[in-house]
């Protein structure tokens, strides 16, 4: 974006970080001006240049993931007790796949960051059915509604982008309509 701001974002280990961070256009912008209370952040980490996270904020609380290596940090506010930051890891290590047929199965390989490419945006709808709607509004303590519902999609989009961004160059982004298949 124009005007890169910096922020800092906690880490598994305990440690904070700096990153520095621009709007992201994972919203189009017609369902962004739409729905200005859900806003999404791509960043770079400054006092680590191999960190990358996307940040979230909108009515369901601050979520960001970021990225090391391989490796992804899931870092999430509870809007109804601010104080409170929750930090996860999520790693493949310990996770086995099974299949069960009787064709040998390939080892999964560790994770080589590609080159700089063509970034190329694959612009689409995703609809959401009424119980995932109704789940994302009550955890906040809300009737159900399209901005809940609306910004559960805009996190699951946001950590999916980043990553295809960085493994495939794809960025994703949400049509303008897509509050229309919400329910």
């Amino acid at each position: 974006g124009p005007n890169p701001s910096t922020i800092e974002l906690p880490l598994i280990d305990g440690a904070w970080s700096r990153f520095q961070c621009w709007q992201a256009p994972i919203l189009a912008p017609e369902l962004a001006a739409s729905f200005p209370q859900i806003r999404i952040y791509q960043a770079q980490g400054l006092d680590d240049p191999s960190l990358l996270a996307t940040v979230i904020l909108s009515p369901l609380g601050t979520h960001a993931m970021v990225l090391r290596g391989g490796e992804a940090t899931l870092v999430s506010s509870l809007p109804r007790q601010h104080d409170i930051v929750l930090v996860r890891p999520t790693t493949a290590a310990g996770f086995d796949c099974q299949l069960f047929n009787d064709q040998p199965s390939t080892p999964v390989q560790p994770y080589e960051p590609r080159g700089p490419g063509t970034l190329r945006t694959y612009r689409f709808a995703c609809a959401c059915t009424g119980e995932f709607a109704v789940a994302a509004s009550e955890a906040q303590g809300h009737a159900p509604n399209v901005p809940d519902a609306l910004a559960a999609v805009a996190i699951m989009t946001a950590y999916t982008s980043l990553l295809t961004e960085r493994d495939v160059d794809v960025r994703l982004q949400l049509v303008a309509n897509n509050a229309q298949v919400i329910f």
